[in-house]
């Protein structure tokens, strides 16, 4: 129960709480300040409560349903003539030996709809991790904007009405793959890569 109230409400709460907070504080009002503290925390409960309860069906029940229906569909479905599997609403299979996770998610980097690709490989050669000015040359090159991710390169493709065409999404991943073989740095799991986080978190 704690886990929703985290992930759905509290953030929404917290920046509500806030927002009012700093209002009673510098606007002008009829009411003493105890009074806009009380009714401002009123509000953001039921405006935390409004908004998160949308964002807790849409993530767990209207989310899902659409993306199960999306990968039914182009892109996907070329990618699963490839040989690529549907596993827990993604599509997962290997281009030139590099795994690579395509899915749907309903609210991108940019606050939009958008099919995201995630190419998993070793950032480092010869037990040694690559530098920060590499993996940024890297994500430049191939016009990655987002964030760097461990063990991955994520590209994310937004759109309104139709979702990207898969000749775009392959021939990103086709480029993509080369230049790791070209930079030798080779292929790993999506599995392998989720172990190394956890040890990541457990030493940090």
């Amino acid at each position: 129960m704690f886990k929703i109230l985290k992930k759905y409400y509290l953030s929404y709460l917290i920046f509500i709480s806030i927002l009012f907070f700093l209002t009673s504080l510098v606007g002008e009002s009829v009411n003493s300040l105890y009074e806009d503290l009380i009714f401002g925390q009123t509000l953001a409960i039921i405006l935390a409560f409004f908004i998160g309860t949308i964002y807790f069906f849409w993530d767990t029940k209207w989310g899902p349903k659409k993306r199960k229906k999306l990968l039914s569909k182009s892109p996907f479905l070329e990618f699963k003539k490839l040989g690529f599997k549907e596993i827990n609403d993604e599509i997962i299979g290997f281009y030139n030996n590099y795994q690579v996770k395509i899915s749907y998610e309903w609210m991108g980097f940019d606050s939009k709809p958008c099919i995201q690709a995630n190419i998993y490989f070793k950032q480092e050669k010869e037990n040694t991790f690559i530098s920060l000015d590499e993996q940024i040359e890297l994500y430049k090159s191939l016009n990655i904007s987002n964030n760097i991710v461990i063990d991955c390169l994520t590209k994310q493709w937004s759109f309104n009405l139709r979702p990207t065409k898969f000749k775009v999404i392959e021939t990103f991943i086709e480029s993509a793959t080369k230049i790791l073989i070209e930079k030798r740095l080779k292929p790993i799991t999506l599995e392998e890569s989720k172990n190394k986080f956890i040890k990541y978190k457990k030493f940090s």
